[in-house]
């Protein structure tokens, strides 16, 4: 206190120092806040040597300097004279301060309330996307295959699932399950037929989504060959994009079908895809030629023209399936579910607007666009090879119109049709070798979404 001027006791005794790092500054003390000192039985009365200092928020008092106090400057504020109140100005200052501060906090809060739950949208933004391998069991991407490649990569439909999709290629479905059942890769497009035997002979691997709901694949002769029906292809060749081919075991079928035995009746040639099968039909290296729908459209964009050569029972054939093995559906059905989900959603994508998906395709892919002619032209020959994969694609012409969905009874008649033609032994059960289990979350999304996406998209 020896900084106090030299006043009477009770004077001293209103004024206090703040600290250590306030001693230059004088505060009154508690009981004396309000302006006025007790006096025993007596009434309450000003201490006029202390004066309001109007500016600081804890209603400091300062001891006037001797001399001082009758030639002050009047309040800036002045209080309500009808209030006979002689510190007017600090109350109801003090009394807004004090709001203004709670609604400062309030609102504090509130921003705060509002950055955390940021903070949790931006923290699942960037949880690690889970990993995962797929197979394309062909070397030659075309546009029929944009549903499974370059749409759902492009408009980021696998990554909205939490996936990080590696894509890669195989030439041939039984390369595919090969891969697969070796833990390589964890899905592959085959044809349901591949699976079928795969798993008579013990590879635990299963269908979780059919894309196509007839058979993509067919045995083909140039428009001019003298080679009418089945029986006429005893004693040919029979050309194959590879060995491991999808195609080889429905054209097997075909064979048999016809009373011949494939293996002795009839010749095989793997001559690959594109140009160098071009180049063997235009050669007759081979008189027919096993393939798939946007194969043969790639074919005829060179110029070639072709018949089918089919019977009855090809019609009853599913089309292309993705397969898993048992173990990992049972261990992330939730990465199986993300796939599917990415693939029915770019599917519906490339059927509102084809136009679209080849374009995308095309930036993704260059070389799948027709070299060398217009964009007119490119776009006609793109959209050829794009409806022979994508009108098999359709669910809006199956009984069943959940996207990757098939029945029991489908593959049933599938293991009766190979075992009656020789290529299994049929003493499977079909339940083992497909599951529906996860179509209903595969298409838990706003199909309307993606439609006006497509309608959308330039």
């Amino acid at each position: 206190m020896a900084d106090v001027p030299t006043r009477g006791v009770s004077q001293r005794a209103a004024v206090r120092v703040r600290g250590a790092r306030h001693r230059h500054r004088l505060q009154r003390a508690r009981r004396d806040r309000r302006g006025v000192r007790r006096l025993p039985a007596r009434a309450r009365q000003l201490d006029l040597a202390i004066s309001h200092i109007a500016r600081h928020r804890g209603d400091v008092r300062r001891p006037l300097a001797a001399g001082r106090a009758r030639c002050r400057a009047p309040p800036r504020h002045p209080g309500d004279p009808a209030a006979g109140h002689l510190l007017g100005p600090g109350r109801p200052r003090h009394r807004r301060l004090r709001e203004g501060f709670h609604v400062k906090r309030v609102l504090g809060f509130v921003v705060l309330g509002a950055v955390l739950v940021l903070a949790g949208v931006v923290v699942a933004q960037q949880k690690p996307l889970k990993k995962a391998v797929y197979t394309i069991t062909t070397k030659d991407i075309s546009v029929g295959l944009s549903a499974n490649s370059s749409i759902p990569e492009t408009l980021g439909y696998w990554k909205a699932e939490g996936l990080d999709l590696e894509i890669t290629t195989l030439e041939g479905s039984t390369a595919g399950i090969q891969q697969l059942a070796a833990g390589n890769i964890q899905f592959a497009t085959v044809g349901p037929e591949t699976a079928l035997i795969s798993r008579e002979k013990g590879v635990k691997i299963k269908s979780f989504y059919v894309i196509s709901r007839v058979t993509i694949f067919r045995v083909v002769v140039a428009q001019g060959s003298p080679i009418q029906s089945v029986a006429d292809l005893r004693g040919k060749t029979i050309g194959i994009s590879a060995l491991t081919s999808g195609a080889v075991p429905v054209a097997r079928a075909l064979v048999a079908s016809g009373g011949m035995d494939p293996d002795k009746d009839v010749k095989w040639l793997a001559v690959g895809v594109g140009a160098p099968a071009a180049v063997a039909i235009t050669q007759k290296s081979v008189d027919a030629m096993a393939l798939w729908g946007d194969f043969q459209a790639g074919l005829e964009n060179r110029g070639l023209k072709f018949r089918e050569i089919t019977a009855p029972f090809m019609k009853d054939l599913l089309g292309q399936v993705v397969v898993a093995r048992d173990d990992f559906l049972a261990e992330h059905p939730d990465v199986a579910v993300a796939f599917a989900r990415g693939l029915a959603k770019a599917t519906l994508f490339g059927l509102t607007n084809p136009e679209a998906a080849v374009r995308i395709h095309w930036k993704v892919y260059p070389q799948t666009r027709l070299q060398a002619a217009d964009d007119a032209q490119a776009l006609q020959a793109s959209l050829h090879v794009f409806n022979q994969r994508f009108e098999t694609q359709r669910i809006d012409n199956r009984e069943d119109k959940r996207w990757g969905a098939s029945s029991p009874a489908q593959w049933a008649r599938l293991k009766t049709l190979y075992r009656e033609q020789n290529l299994i032994q049929g003493t499977g059960d079909v339940n083992e070798v497909f599951t529906n289990q996860l179509i209903d979350e595969i298409n838990r999304f706003d199909q309307q979404a993606v439609i006006r996406q497509a309608k959308e998209y330039r």
